[in-house]
């Protein structure tokens, strides 16, 4: 799997190359400072099947290094396997009483009331958009533009047809989309996940001023894709002029009166743009 340039963030995870060309060309370089959050020194909590450790975040980048501390001892790869998607973390050095054999001492994982019994931490990175999130962005957005309607009729393209030239509209509406997310996800401010700005500007309260910077890069976005989509030509795409009767008696009845009109030093005159381009 090949990785956005210097970075752990897969691309070209879809069969589908329009989406693929959203995603990693117009999406990702807008996004690569959520689209690969470190984590440090986080404590894990074990499941009530007292065998599966959860991180916070899930979506955690496969290439990605990962450290794993537990009961204060430093694992090594082998010793462990992540559920990369799911943010889970299991040990494959277990008795088959779930118990930790370090030397001639069992360390239990859980005590008798179900509560985990040990420290584990992890060190990861990870991904709040991930491809799929970001391609449900873009149908979103692609039935946003099927739908706009300027002096036109509502269209039906998919993810399979739709003209090239709508990936700057589709990206716009999916960029507003992701910028909402964030705005809304109150957990990810409350669970004190720093990005985009220092701890210390949170900790005097200019968490703020981010907020701010999100919500005026989602209203740019939006501000640009919707007044592309009321230009009434935007769905015309290379527009051109009506026919006229001289063309048609020209396709249909090669001969007739009047056909030698539309003729000038051999060019066919009535079907062509105008100098407007319109």
């Amino acid at each position: 799997m090949s990785n956005y340039t210097a970075t752990y963030i897969p691309i070209g995870q879809s069969t589908n190359a329009k989406l693929n060309t959203i995603v990693d060309s117009l999406l990702t370089p807008r996004l690569l400072l959520f689209r690969q959050i470190e984590v440090n020194d986080e404590p894990l909590k074990l499941k009530t099947d007292r065998i599966t450790w959860k991180t916070l975040w899930g979506n955690i980048l496969p290439d990605a290094p990962i450290v794993v501390n537990r009961a204060g001892e430093r694992l090594m790869p082998e010793q462990f396997v992540v559920e990369n998607e799911f943010g889970e973390i299991n040990f494959t050095d277990l008795n088959y009483l779930n118990q930790i054999e370090s030397g001639d001492i069992l360390i239990p994982m859980a005590g008798p009331d179900g509560r985990q019994a040990i420290d584990v931490t992890a060190n990861y990175f990870f991904d709040y958009f991930p491809h799929d999130v970001l391609e449900s962005y873009i149908l979103g957005a692609l039935g946003t533009v099927n739908t706009a309607v300027a002096e036109s009729a509502p269209t039906y393209y998919t993810v399979d047809d739709f003209p090239d030239y709508w990936n700057s509209v589709i990206s716009d509406l999916a960029f507003a989309m992701c910028m909402e997310r964030l705005l809304l996800d109150y957990d990810l401010w409350k669970g004190r996940l720093i990005f985009a700005i220092g701890a210390d500007q949170t900790l005097e309260g200019n968490s703020g001023d981010i907020i701010g910077q999100l919500t005026t890069l989602k209203q740019n976005a939006e501000n640009r894709a919707y007044k592309t989509l009321d230009n009434p030509k935007f769905k015309a795409g290379y527009y051109t002029s009506q026919p006229t009767v001289y063309y048609w008696r020209a396709v249909y009845s090669p001969g007739m009166s009047g056909s030698s009109q539309m003729f000038n030093s051999g060019r066919l005159r009535g079907w062509k743009p105008n100098r407007l381009g319109r």
